[in-house]
């Protein structure tokens, strides 16, 4: 076995392993306590680490290692240049609005590892079988361990942490005895979101192998595929299935029926009927619906009545807050002015969230910011991501350095003022223009690039399963536009990359695909 073959092998293993590295105990104490980064995170570098090493001793002689090497340089650079414009940062704050170098430096190599997985599945000869696998695998895991923790009652709670309290059949009935999050489930899982991100990019995919082979296997991955989308019970899974497939069900109609690319099946059609009014008729009593009223039900649960809860939650609040004061008094010995008392006794009346008015971006380091958002409309207050941009603005303007623009206020600045859920803006804030563009970009690039090949041969050439492919990343990389909290997850990245990379590989020289194009 040569290099490039342990470099490809080494590659897949990276990719397959992905949903392992994204179990939620892995993030956590203890496991956390005992290194300061995520074991999956340090394993995940070991690996590419490897593949990289890999790939440059298997073709030291190729003259593509030129761009290579060129790109790394531009990214060093910018990576210096990031840490010396971001480390000198006036501010009100006075632990530097939680800025650290080796978090900056960690978070640029989380950024680079996706990138070097992108351009290595470009340059290995991955065959289509393999490719096949691959997805196969990510699918049967990943939706396969959603459905089986939540039948037998042993899920993580999709939303606020612990463990679900129903299954799926705890849906039905003449009333929901729990809350949204008591049902919605994301197996062992850390991120719910990031886990609907994979599932979008891998459906399409899936659907695509029943146009490849309607049989048992392709239907049942489909079926367990759907109902894992609706029990992870986030927007993006549950209505994300729907979207695609709806599109696919008209890609199919336009490749059968207009390109002709392969026959009409009146069964598979059938097929994807009946997934639509299954899914359908399940999804008003899914923990996404169940979740929109909430707030007006009265339920009762496990540990008590409704009352009982919130009495014990504020409780809780009241406990952490005053937690957080006490580490606010020991970092900051200000004298407190009576803005910031104003601020501190009254700011829920004006419906403002305690997780921005005593965290990351403090009434104690700036309550004339606090002050004016007071007299914001309501609807404004209530806005949370408003609230955060507001956060991040502010803190850039006491900065006043246009540098900020192109290299960003640094990642754990932003982090800490605010986890803005919203990817490409979040990195703009964080990494600047220049890292945007360096670390973010080459996956619109790649994809475009990929539709313009698709468009250029529609109706001349086999492309259904590059569109097929291009269609869920291209709805991921949305999705972490509109919704965020993608491209800073590796679990997600990482597919994505060995997605496009193989989209690139074979939109590069689109040939007639063998098997279905006559069946």
């Amino acid at each position: 076995m040569n290099f490039k073959e342990y470099t490809k092998k080494s590659l897949i293993l990276l990719v397959l392993l992905q949903p392992f590295l994204d179990i939620y105990f892995l993030y956590v104490p203890p496991v956390t306590n005992w290194v300061p980064f995520s074991p999956a995170t340090l394993i995940r570098i070991f690996l590419v680490a490897i593949i990289a090493g890999l790939y440059i001793w298997s073709s030291r002689h190729n003259k593509v290692n030129r761009f290579v090497w060129l790109y790394m340089a531009i990214l060093v650079i910018y990576l210096v240049l990031h840490l010396i414009f971001t480390r000198h940062f006036k501010s009100t704050s006075p632990i530097d609005l939680g800025y650290s170098t080796v978090g900056e430096i960690f978070y640029w190599i989380r950024m680079v590892i996706p990138l070097v997985v992108l351009f290595v599945t470009t340059q290995i000869k991955v065959t289509r079988a393999e490719f096949n696998k691959v997805i196969k695998f990510l699918a049967w895991i990943i939706s396969g361990s959603i459905v089986i923790t939540n039948l037998f009652k042993i899920s993580l709670s999709s939303y606020g942490g612990g463990w679900i309290q129903g299954n799926i059949f705890s849906w039905f009935g003449g009333g929901q005895q729990w809350a949204y999050y008591g049902l919605a489930s994301k197996g062992f899982f850390y991120y719910a979101n990031a886990v609907s991100a994979v599932e979008v990019l891998l459906t399409p995919m899936v659907l695509y192998y029943l146009v490849e082979k309607l049989d048992l296997k392709s239907i049942a991955l489909a079926t367990v595929q759907m109902f894992a989308m609706l029990m992870l019970g986030t927007k993006t899974a549950s209505l994300g299935f729907f979207v695609v497939l709806a599109g696919y069900i008209i890609l199919y109609l336009i490749y059968s029926l207009l390109f002709k690319e392969f026959k009409f099946k009146f069964s598979l059609f059938a097929t994807f009927a009946v997934l639509t009014l299954v899914g359908g008729a399940i999804l008003p009593m899914s923990p996404m619906f169940n979740r929109t009223t909430t707030d007006t039900a009265v339920q009762k649960t496990q540990d008590g009545t409704k009352k009982e809860q919130k009495e014990k939650k504020k409780e809780l609040e009241a406990e952490k807050e005053k937690e957080k004061e006490h580490k606010d008094d020991q970092i900051d010995h200000r004298k407190e002015t009576p803005l910031m008392r104003y601020i501190k006794n009254h700011y829920r009346d004006y419906s403002l969230n305690a997780r921005f008015v005593m965290g990351g971006y403090s009434y104690r380091d700036d309550p004339q910011f606090w002050y004016q958002v007071m007299k914001w409309p309501v609807g404004d207050r209530l806005n949370y991501r408003k609230v955060e941009e507001a956060m991040l603005n502010r803190a850039k303007s006491v900065n006043n350095d246009s540098l900020n623009n192109w290299f960003g206020i640094s990642y754990t600045r932003m982090n800490h003022i605010a986890n803005l859920e919203q990817d490409f803006i979040s990195q703009w804030y964080s990494m600047g223009f220049i890292g945007v563009l360096l670390l973010i970009m080459p996956y619109v690039f790649v994809l475009l690039y990929c539709l313009y090949e698709v468009i250029r041969v529609l109706g001349k050439k086999a492309t259904f399963f590059e569109v097929s492919l291009l269609f869920g990343s291209g709805l991921v990389i949305a999705l972490s536009a509109f919704s965020g909290n993608v491209m800073d997850f590796l679990a997600d990245t990482i597919i994505l990359a060995f997605a496009l990379g193989y989209a690139l590989v074979t939109t590069r020289g689109l040939k007639k695909h063998d098997g279905y194009r006559n069946s």
